[in-house]
């Protein structure tokens, strides 16, 4: 796994900033710490030990190699072969101490996840923002709905309030002749009744819900049926006078009774 390796002289530990070479970042496998020009971090000191010792990456875990007759230590303590070494432990040889620390990835790879981690952010601030604003919106869209829906419903009852009030009135009889009395008495009622819902319905136009228009308009849709059977339907005729008097005598006749008053 990659790491990075601070290696500094102890008489330059308390500086506040670190010189060239003395940060390096490894992904090899095996690092060798040492004077020698084969080691991939070198240690610019001739007293230094040509190998100290070897920084191994298995997998994610980092793992320290001494070499015999160096004197290391890790953390302070003497350190032996095949030490575990943890992100931040400190190893020392000397004069010199090293800080190792685990990277877990390159810096190309830390710019993608922070450029990925801040895309994260926007996108939860967007969508929390879109549901913002649907909690918002959608409530008023569908208040102003509901009184689109009750107006359209209100004004459909009153054109056909209007449209029976004007038809009420209009007959079908052919011309010279005179309507039924039982025509006239429906038409009348019929008219009482509308007038009657007339004068509701402007009093309380404003106050009137969506279900009540409904159920006024099914009860003209009623009234309206009334008036079209009278249009194609003939009325019934009214029932004719009783002659009471006639009907007793011919019940009589009929039973061979005979008046015996002349």
């Amino acid at each position: 796994m990659p790491f990075l390796l601070t290696i500094r002289h102890n008489l330059e530990a308390a500086k506040d900033h670190f010189g060239e070479n003395e940060v390096t970042r490894f992904a090899e496998a095996r690092v060798r710490v040492g004077s020698g020009t084969a080691c991939e971090q070198a240690v610019p000191d001739e007293t230094f030990p040509e190998l100290a010792f070897t920084v191994v990456a298995d997998g994610n875990r980092l793992r320290l190699e001494t070499v015999p007759g160096v004197g290391a230590f890790v953390n302070g303590e003497t350190a032996t072969d095949g030490t575990e070494l943890l992100s931040g432990d400190e190893i020392r040889v000397g004069h010199w101490t090293c800080h190792v620390h685990k990277t877990y990835g390159n810096p190309d790879d830390r710019r993608r996840r922070i450029g990925l981690a801040w895309a994260a952010r926007v996108l939860v601030v967007l969508a929390m923002a879109a549901e913002l604003s649907v909690a918002v919106w959608l409530p008023r869209q569908v208040n102003q709905a509901a009184q689109r829906g009750t107006e359209l419903v209100r004004l459909r009852t009153f054109a056909l309030l209007d449209a029976l009030r004007n038809r009420v009135g209009q007959t079908t009889q052919p011309e010279g002749t005179a309507p039924s009395p039982v025509e006239l008495a429906v038409r009348q009622a019929v008219s009482n009744d509308l007038e009657r819902r007339a004068r509701y319905l402007r009093h309380y136009q404003n106050g009137l819900s969506a279900d009540q228009c409904r159920q006024m308009y099914r009860e003209l849709g009623f009234l309206a049926d009334v008036l079209d059977r009278l249009a194609t339907e003939p009325p019934l005729q009214p029932i004719p006078d009783v002659d009471a008097d006639a009907a007793v005598r011919a019940v009589l006749q009929r039973s061979g009774w005979s008046s015996p008053t002349p």
